[in-house]
């Protein structure tokens, strides 16, 4: 599973729509969709954001991601 793959499922396991997170950040809907897209990509600070915003930790959400990339 993708690192946007991951977000997206965190995103929806916690019950969030992407309009109700990017309301969260201070962003518009498409910067959530974007990313869940893979047209943007988000720098450590954005990831870190965005792990707050959907209240998971951003150490356990890196380590899942992590473990796509070692495959």
């Amino acid at each position: 599973m993708s690192a946007k793959e991951i977000l997206k499922k965190n995103r929806i396991l916690i019950g969030v729509s992407q309009h109700d997170l990017a309301v969260k950040l201070g962003k518009p809907q498409s910067y959530i969709s974007k990313i869940e897209q893979g047209e943007r990509r988000v720098d450590v600070a954005e990831f870190i954001e965005l792990c707050i915003a959907m209240e998971v930790s951003p150490v356990d959400l890196f380590e899942e991601i992590l473990k796509d990339f070692k495959k």
